[in-house]
């Protein structure tokens, strides 16, 4: 990441060519806006906390794949887990590594705001200690 955190406000909408992807590319779009900021920098990843400021589908994949820091797992918006430059444990990735560690909404029936954390997955931790690691040496 050239810098610590930043915004991402580009549309999304279908992909043009593949009907099953979403894309910024799209002539029929809707507004997406992204916040980020880097929770840690190694030397083949970065650890972003994301805030999403609308509720587009995939919007985190396409905003980070749109700044060439596509999703580590994800396949469908440009991850490869073959790159013969990626860390070992990059490689062993099988899943998207996105959660959701925090949701905040308006509960329907009562007005009143709902907060939900959830600690990071035990596999997430493994890929952030193995990265950390491998920044070490």
């Amino acid at each position: 990441m050239k810098t610590s955190s930043g915004v991402i406000d580009l549309p999304i909408g279908r992909h043009p060519v593949d009907r099953k992807k979403m894309s910024v590319l799209s002539k029929r779009n809707r507004d997406a806006r992204t916040l980020w900021r880097v929770k840690e920098l190694f030397d083949a990843a970065s650890f972003l906390e994301i805030e999403i400021k609308t509720g587009r589908t995939h919007q985190i994949r396409v905003h980070c794949a749109s700044m060439q820091h596509p999703v580590v797992g994800d396949a469908v918006y440009g991850y490869r887990n073959s790159g013969a430059h990626l860390p070992d444990i990059l490689k062993t990735v099988t899943r998207q590594m996105l959660h959701a560690w925090r949701i905040v909404f308006t509960h329907p029936a009562t007005g009143e705001k709902i907060y939900l954390e959830a600690p990071i997955p035990e596999d997430m931790l493994q890929v952030l200690n193995g990265l950390r690691t491998k920044h070490e040496d």
